[in-house]
């Protein structure tokens, strides 16, 4: 691949160990590298903790736990949290179920609702 100028640029990366995410760190701090739209950490920490424990009897405790655990460890704020939450529950809320009695389409609302 080349950049406008014609120079060769990298345009994509591939990491097989067992921890890539510090890996992926260091080589983007490395390079001087950004992330692209979706693919930046702030993405993780507001999906994976939201997703762990949907229906369990402590999903909202487990949810508020590990989301302040990877925000405060990544550095993301709250608005960025609110906001891949609610673009997930959006792009999600019909994918599992036809309305309200499906569980995955109930935490949708759920999380659009607690957007202020």
């Amino acid at each position: 691949m080349e950049d406008d100028g014609g120079r060769p640029f990298v345009r994509q990366v591939a990491l097989d160990c067992a921890h890539p995410r510090p890996l992926a760190e260091s080589y983007r701090g490395l390079l001087g590298d950004h992330y692209r739209p979706g693919d930046d950490a702030d993405v993780d920490v507001a999906i994976a903790p939201a997703i762990y424990d949907v229906y369990g009897p402590s999903a909202v405790e487990n949810t508020a736990n590990l989301t302040a655990a990877m925000a405060s460890r990544f550095g993301t704020r709250a608005t960025s949290i609110a906001t891949y939450r609610s673009a997930y529950a959006l792009a999600t809320a019909g994918c599992f179920g036809s309305g309200p009695e499906d569980g995955h389409f109930a935490w949708c609302v759920q999380q659009l609702s607690a957007v202020r």
